[in-house]
């Protein structure tokens, strides 16, 4: 018989908390008051949006989960909704980030907005939503393919560009830091490398892509050593802060 791995759904108490019930939004425009809302009505509305789009009711008691592949950098949120959740009236901190996952990062799907644009997802060290587009779905099989190939580069700069052709002229994706793409082969023209795509139904097909051969990624893993490691950290020198790897820069954590 085939092995099933489910996961059972638990009841969670979701709380949203905000700093301060002084001030409001704006209103719209050529009105001083007209759609204006104070910052309780605010964040009320906010909070049931994202309730609506959890769709925790339709969560069965046993959740089998979907295998899947991520096919770019993406960025995980708490709730599946896109607006930050600002920290306060002028605050600049999206509480609704908590990090981000390199593109060919396998996942488990575990359910999906009501909406159908997020997808709440398991993977090594993370959980939480999603958007959909992100994600490919295939066979564990074909997805181990394209995470623990025997031959392979790593991305050392903040990210570098792999592109559809050796001229390198259509951006098929930016691989971030860490990143780890399958070396097909090398050339004048650079490492040809192959890539997770989302095909229209949702599905994963791997595609060829180019990275210039002078860019800064090394074939393999690199030593584990002192000066690699200090030298890995002071390329993200003068790099924006992040919180929450908010747009697709890094945090402290």
């Amino acid at each position: 018989s085939r092995r099933r791995n489910c996961v059972r759904s638990v009841e969670i108490d979701l709380l949203f908390l905000y700093s301060s019930d002084e001030g409001g939004t704006p209103g719209g425009a050529g009105s001083r008051d007209r759609g204006k809302l104070s910052n309780h009505e605010y964040h009320v509305r906010l909070a049931r949006r994202a309730i609506a789009l959890m769709a925790e009711n339709r969560a069965p008691g046993t959740v089998e989960p979907k295998a899947g592949i991520l096919v770019r950098h993406t960025l995980n949120r708490m709730v599946p909704i896109e607006k930050p959740g600002f920290n306060a009236q002028f605050g600049w901190l999206d509480m609704f980030a908590t990090g981000s996952l390199d593109g060919g990062t396998p996942v488990a799907v575990l359910h999906t907005s009501a909406d159908g644009a997020w997808h709440y997802i398991r993977a090594m060290y993370l959980y939480g939503w999603v958007p959909a587009p992100a994600v490919a779905f295939a066979s564990p099989r074909d997805i181990r393919r394209l995470t623990a190939p025997e031959r392979f580069i790593v991305v050392l700069s903040h990210a570098i560009p792999v592109f559809a052709e050796s001229e390198r002229r259509t951006l098929l994706i930016e691989a971030y830091q860490g990143t780890q793409l399958v070396l097909a082969g090398r050339s004048a023209d650079g490492f040809k490398v192959i890539v997770p795509f989302r095909k229209p139904d949702g599905s994963l097909m791997a595609v060829e892509g180019w990275v210039a051969s002078d860019a800064d990624v090394s074939v393999g893993w690199q030593p584990f050593t002192q000066a690699n490691m200090i030298r890995t950290f002071f390329r993200l020198l003068n790099r924006p802060y992040g919180w929450g790897d908010s747009y697709h820069e890094r945090s402290c954590s």
